[in-house]
């Protein structure tokens, strides 16, 4: 087990209103498949009409690897990071970032939070969580 504390680059920012609260995978309108964001044809039956759809954002750490990133503000050395495949709850994986203070283990419950390049665009972290961790973000 790796403890692993990054600060949040979120949190060196200020917060802005147009953040997404519900992390959107894809859903295979054929055979209603759940596929990855970055799907563009359905691994089950080969559709493409795949519209997104919201994800409890909830998932589970299958693997990870400490890599050197450029550090939030681009001032200073590189930081260690966590690169991870995150196995969603609603079935589908993905590769994303970990942020914040994390004892890594290959079976670590975690939500998703988002976080904003440069650019403005979004994308999704993931954090870990606790007991309340089913509650993160509820679907209607």
């Amino acid at each position: 087990m790796l403890l692993l504390t990054r600060p949040t680059t979120a949190g060196n920012r200020p917060p802005r209103d147009d953040a997404p609260e519900v992390l959107m995978i894809r859903h295979c309108a054929r055979c209603a498949t759940l596929l990855s964001l970055e799907s563009t044809t359905c691994d089950v039956c080969g559709g493409k009409d795949l519209p997104r759809v919201p994800s409890t954002g909830l998932g589970e750490i299958r693997t990870w690897t400490v890599v050197d990133r450029e550090s939030p503000d681009s001032c200073g050395d590189p930081m260690p990071s966590l690169l991870a495949v995150v196995a969603l709850d609603d079935g589908p994986w993905i590769c994303t970032w970990l942020e914040g203070e994390i004892a890594v283990r290959s079976d670590q419950h975690v939500r998703v939070q988002f976080d904003h390049m440069a650019s403005g665009d979004w994308y999704p972290v993931f954090c870990a969580c606790g007991a309340d961790c089913n509650q993160a973000f509820p679907i209607d």
